[in-house]
């Protein structure tokens, strides 16, 4: 997992690529490579050339390794792979893509849209292989004047910023909760990702737009041994209860634990529990 910083906001354009087709033909492709990147699992199994639902002109111009007339599973996921984000990033790039929320695109992936629809976000698993479950993400916001923008650029990540910038994740996010306040709208966005087969990352920001950029206000993520969930929401939206075990992962305890005195190490894990409320501004923590 990587955590992204945001830089320049990329608004309406994909500069690596032409914008002579349609929005439509661009859906189109993008929902048959994403199909592509998940029907192979990377296990070294080769495929013959004429049973794999690719163009011959693409066999032979993409570096595929062909032997005996088959191509490897690999080799058909990287090309799934490097086409489904080529292709998204045109499309979500297109003019169109105003006329549409992301749940409306026929892309059966992850999707988390605002109450209001103007942060939008979609995610699918990159298919690396293994138990790493790692995510491309594409974060939207339409601030409500008819423009977009994206908040990741092409490679996913972005450059350090100055503090009081948000940092977006690249594995993206599965919900978004929004809060009304007397200083406007705010977003709370959560989301997750399997590192390995006992390492779980979860996490969970508070946004702010103003200036014409996003503000990190509240964050807290855990990295976790355990498959459980370590952070909970309240339905009001008042209160987020984080709660785990110290591990060799997070061995240090930053909340009350619930064994006072209890030394934190891997044979003798403490019970972390902490409950952040939030007091019409930000989450700040429970004495």
């Amino acid at each position: 997992m990587r955590l992204l910083l945001v830089f320049v906001f990329i608004i309406g354009t994909y500069l690596g690529k032409s914008q002579n087709t349609g929005f439509q033909d661009l859906l189109l492709q993008s929902q048959e490579m994403l199909k592509g990147l998940n029907t192979y699992v990377m296990s070294g199994a080769k495929y013959p050339v004429d049973s794999i639902n690719i163009p011959l002109d693409s066999i032979t111009s993409f570096p595929f390794g062909i032997e005996n007339d088959s191509v490897y599973d690999y080799d058909l996921i990287e090309y799934y792979r490097y086409y489904a984000e080529e292709l998204l990033l045109q499309l979500f790039n297109h003019p169109d893509i105003m006329n549409y929320d992301f749940d409306e695109l026929g892309l059966d992936e992850e999707i988390a849209i605002s109450k209001d629809g103007k942060l939008q976000m979609l995610n699918y698993y990159e298919n690396h292989g293994g138990t790493y479950r790692g995510k491309r993400a594409f974060i939207q916001y339409r601030p409500g004047d008819g423009s977009f923008i994206n908040l990741l650029d092409d490679n996913n990540e972005g450059p350090e910023l100055s503090e009081g910038v948000t940092g977006f994740y690249s594995d993206g996010y599965t919900s978004i909760y929004q809060l009304e306040t007397l200083a406007g709208t705010k977003y709370l966005i959560e989301g997750n990702v399997r590192g390995c087969s006992y390492c779980f990352s979860k996490y969970i920001q508070l946004l702010s737009y103003r200036n014409n950029q996003f503000y990190l206000e509240f964050e807290y993520h855990t990295e976790s041994r355990d498959w459980g969930e370590t952070i909970w929401v309240s339905e009001d939206l008042k209160t987020i209860e984080v709660f785990y075990q110290t591990d060799d992962l997070t061995p240090e305890c930053n909340c009350k634990t619930l064994e006072d005195g209890a030394m934190s190490r891997y044979d003798n894990p403490i019970d972390c529990k902490c409950i952040f409320e939030f007091n019409g501004v930000t989450y700040v923590k429970k004495e």
